[in-house]
């Protein structure tokens, strides 16, 4: 999937649309290996999916 300039809350809504069952699992959104708000702006480089995870 490519995305370029909208926000991270906008590709989760397409997500969502795509992918409903999505909606019920909980998962971060990283650009360029760091985690990122509903607000950022994606600007189409590495975005990835992470399930939740610990660390220490």
């Amino acid at each position: 999937m490519e995305v370029s300039k909208i926000s991270v809350a906008e590709l989760k809504q397409n997500l969502f649309e795509k992918y409903p069952e999505l909606q019920q699992k909980d998962f971060k959104i990283a650009q360029n290996q760091e985690l990122v708000s509903d607000e950022t702006l994606l600007t189409g480089q590495e975005i990835a999916v992470l399930p939740p995870f610990a660390g220490g």
